[in-house]
């Protein structure tokens, strides 16, 4: 008979100071219960507008017009970039109507500096070096703003500039300034993506350090390098010397996959978990992708062979038949080589067949997270034979699949965080 998939059914926690809401909990009416939910989160959005405008007026007044009194363009926006990013940041366990959204917080942001530039020019010297100073933070954010928030800033400023002649226009945003490179680890689940722009008056080349060993295409680590060696040697220390092997930065010959890999907004609010690093670079790196994703034309490069996990599973099978006897597989091994197969899969796919000590260790934890203990037990069984089976199938170097086998058998990896999905994982 075969075995029922059996997956932990966990409570929702609330924290102190949350609100739970159960709708249509007692049999109630589902109208009158969804009309509670839209005044909720109704009430829930004005809470946290009224929040992210207080902070944003406060950190004009105190912090970015100072901020924006010294330095070139190029070293200004750096500031702003390396302050936004404790600003930006939330507690995980923040009460929720202060959870709110690095767009939101950045357009309320916006908002506050074209209020207090008005305030500043309309009411008293309308040469104030004050609202000057001001007119470049709002320059600054116009040229990190990614969409669509740009255009949204390109709005806000062209209504300040009307009859106030003494505004400068806006300068240009920051523009491709030759050949996009690209690397991958030796375990194929680690990108660095580099590209050189001029920006602010200064020609710098961007990384974007991205895993897909996750539910999701993460990037890791970004920023400006002042030139490609910098760059790629900041990439191959966040990876490892062992991961990044002999890899190098090369053409990009697939430039579809190269726009799944680059940051993009998601349409939703933060994921969770991100670093004051990862905050700080949060609307340049995309701002600086979509100057990319504009430039390259975008093609999708099929590869002669993908694997993906409905192609795996009868492959392992047969794999599995090769290298055990029927006396050491399940009777349901069809079945549990499906659910297993659903569990190594990263919701990109990007990067189904790598196996990395990260991704193992990785999908250990989620496997024990999600399944009752003894049917994680068994799939957890399956994967140093996994690992063995993609190690022959990548040809990947005895040493870095031997490098795989512990975190296959449980032992817990220094890097990975079962709470946070996006640390920076050397290996």
């Amino acid at each position: 008979m075969p075995v029922s998939r059996r997956r932990k059914k966990k409570g929702r926690v609330v924290s102190a100071g949350r609100r739970s809401m159960d709708v249509g909990a007692g049999g109630g009416d589902l109208t009158a219960a969804l009309a509670d939910v839209r005044e909720y989160r109704a009430k829930l959005s004005e809470a946290r507008s009224a929040i992210a405008s207080a902070r944003a007026a406060a950190a004009v007044s105190e912090h970015l017009t100072d901020l924006a009194a010294a330095g070139t363009d190029a070293e200004f926006e750096d500031a702003l970039c390396g302050w936004l990013g404790p600003w930006l940041l939330v507690e995980d366990d923040a009460r929720l109507e202060e959870q709110i959204d690095p767009n939101d917080a950045f357009d309320a942001l916006v908002h506050a500096v074209a209020d207090r530039v008005t305030d500043v020019l309309d009411r008293w010297d309308t040469e104030s070096d004050v609202g000057l100073r001001l007119w470049r933070v709002l320059a600054a954010l116009a040229a990190i703003a990614p969409a669509p928030l740009d255009g949204h800033v390109a709005e806000v400023a062209a209504d300040l500039r009307r009859g106030r002649r003494m505004l400068p226009s806006l300068p240009r945003g920051p523009r491709l300034a030759g050949e996009v490179r690209w690397a991958r680890d030796a375990y194929g689940s680690r990108f660095g993506i580099v590209a050189p722009f001029d920006a602010s008056g200064v020609r710098r080349w961007y990384l974007w350090d991205v895993d897909a060993c996750g539910f999701e295409v993460f990037t890791v680590f970004s920023g400006y390098f002042a030139n490609v060696d910098q760059a790629g040697d900041a990439w191959r220390a966040g990876v490892g010397e062992v991961a990044a092997g002999s890899a190098v930065f090369g053409p990009v010959d697939d430039t579809g996959l190269m726009d799944e890999l680059l940051p993009a907004d998601m349409g939703i609010m933060r994921i969770g978990g991100e670093s004051e690093q990862q905050l700080s670079e949060y609307h340049r790196g995309m701002r600086l992708a979509d100057v990319v994703r504009v430039k390259a034309r975008i093609r999708r490069k099929l590869p002669a062979e993908k694997l993906n996990p409905e192609a795996a599973a009868p492959l392992f099978a047969t794999w599995l038949d090769e290298h055990q006897s029927d006396a050491q597989q399940p009777d349901d091994v069809d079945e549990l080589l499906v659910e297993f197969m659903e569990s190594w899969a990263s919701g990109s796919g990007i990067a189904f067949s790598a196996c990395s000590p990260h991704r193992v260790a990785a999908r250990v934890a989620s496997i024990r997270d999600y399944y009752d203990d003894d049917y994680s037990a068994r799939l957890v069984a399956l994967l140093p034979d996994w690992v063995a089976f993609l190690s022959e199938y990548n040809g990947t170097p005895p040493h870095l699949m031997e490098r795989c086998l512990p975190f296959a058998s449980g032992a817990p990896h220094p890097g990975v965080d079962r709470d946070n999905y996006q640390s920076r994982v050397t290996e």
